[in-house]
């Protein structure tokens, strides 16, 4: 809310003329693949954060799985659950995301609301392809940097 409060003021006073210094223009387009740029020595101190993060993701993961599988009678398979987020986590590395996690909120919600189609997961991607890659960007390079 605070944000688009931000943004509107931005536009309608014309922040810009007034020498308030706003975001600018948001890159659009699909992120590049590639290996990041990691040497050897930055792996073997990032070894330990990485590991606990790895660890933690997964019993967020599994934790919430395991929760919802109960409360809707279904069965998970752990090892699928890791080999999954494992996949996510390196797509992510390659592209140069966000590490992913679960989301106990989003399956709050979704178990509230009773939804149980693939749709409802592809709807909240593609709700931020649309804002990312398409032209909806303007409003953010008139907001005002935190």
């Amino acid at each position: 809310m605070v944000l688009a409060v931000a943004i509107l003021a931005s536009e309608l006073l014309d922040l810009v003329e007034e020498g308030v210094t706003v975001v600018g223009e948001v890159e659009g387009g699909l992120p590049s693949l590639g290996w990041p740029d990691v040497r050897i020595g930055d792996v073997v101190e990032l070894l330990l954060p990485a590991s606990a993060f790895a660890l933690i993701a997964f019993a967020d993961t599994i934790a919430c799985a395991r929760t919802y599988a109960i409360k809707n009678d279904y069965e998970i398979d752990a090892n699928r659950e890791l080999a999954g987020l494992g996949g996510a986590n390196f797509a992510s590395g390659i592209s140069g995301a966000f590490p992913v996690s679960a989301s106990g909120s989003r399956t709050a919600v979704n178990d509230a609301t009773v939804t149980q189609t693939p749709l409802t997961e592809m709807l909240s991607p593609s709700h931020f392809m649309q804002h990312r890659y398409g032209d909806f960007n303007r409003p953010f390079s008139i907001e005002p940097p935190a």
